[in-house]
């Protein structure tokens, strides 16, 4: 047999696939049975072997061969002549699938499939966009969004904090979380002014959208003069004003404001 490399005997390379019977005739002989000039007893399967005489491959008409143990040759072989006879096993592969089996539940890697029943992954399913599915029942989106068009897509799913600043400057001690759904973001802060850190706007974690305001709830506020905030269209800041008006009002130093609610970001 070859194994790809070299020719190596069949025992070598597992299972025999076929065994071969020589017989030397004596004058006359028609029938070849038991055992050959290696000692080896003629079994076959009927149909499967191929009859040489004198190295001449002899047609299936040319022998009856059906009881697995016995060859008669239709012409009767001379003093001397070299009867070989090979055998082929049958064999059964075992532990197999066939075609059928795998296309009913294997699952395709090109074209539309519907997979049926609750599959259980052993580690996070990773796609091609960088989404993937969490061990605990998450889907997690990748670190920089994959903005999408599509007004139904989902894109970006995130939650964080961020530096505050007031008017450009680092507020020390100041609170701020984020959760941001697709182009929704929505902020929780307080935060309290300080001597070099205080005015009119507020810094937020994502540039507003350049085509209207949002507006966002003072929940609390330190000092006597109520005010309101809005995101500053396409810009990442939120400007202070007088509550009920339009004009612009400092955060104080030393004035603490709890604000939050959502804004649509850019």
């Amino acid at each position: 047999m070859y194994d790809g490399a070299a020719w190596i005997t069949a025992t070598a390379a597992g299972t025999s696939a076929m065994s071969r019977y020589r017989y030397v005739a004596t004058s006359g002989q028609t029938t070849f049975s038991g055992s050959d000039t290696n000692s080896l007893t003629l079994s076959y399967t009927s149909g499967n072997i191929v009859v040489a005489r004198n190295g001449a491959v002899l047609d299936p008409s040319e022998y009856t061969a059906s009881n697995g143990t016995s060859v008669v040759l239709g012409v009767a072989a001379g003093t001397g002549d070299v009867v070989d006879i090979v055998a082929f096993k049958s064999f059964t592969v075992a532990d197999t699938y066939s075609i059928a089996q795998v296309d009913a539940f294997a699952v395709k890697l090109t074209g539309a499939q519907t997979v049926a029943g609750v599959k259980t992954f052993s580690d996070q399913p990773v796609f091609s966009a960088g989404v993937s599915l969490g061990s605990n029942g998450q889907i997690k989106f990748p670190a920089t969004q994959n903005a999408s068009s599509d007004a139904n897509t989902l894109d970006d799913y995130e939650e964080g904090t961020w530096t505050v600043t007031i008017n450009g400057t680092t507020v020390a001690g100041a609170l701020a979380t984020y959760v941001r759904v697709g182009r929704t973001v929505t902020v929780n802060v307080d935060v309290t002014a300080t001597a070099s850190a205080n005015g009119t706007t507020v810094s937020l974690p994502f540039v507003g959208a350049p085509t209207y305001h949002g507006a966002l709830t003072v929940a609390w506020l330190s000092s006597s003069q109520a005010k309101s905030i809005y995101v500053n269209n396409n810009t990442a800041t939120a400007i202070f004003t007088v509550a009920g008006g339009n004009s612009t009002s400092s955060l104080a130093n030393g004035e603490r404001i709890i604000f939050g609610g959502s804004y649509v970001c850019v």
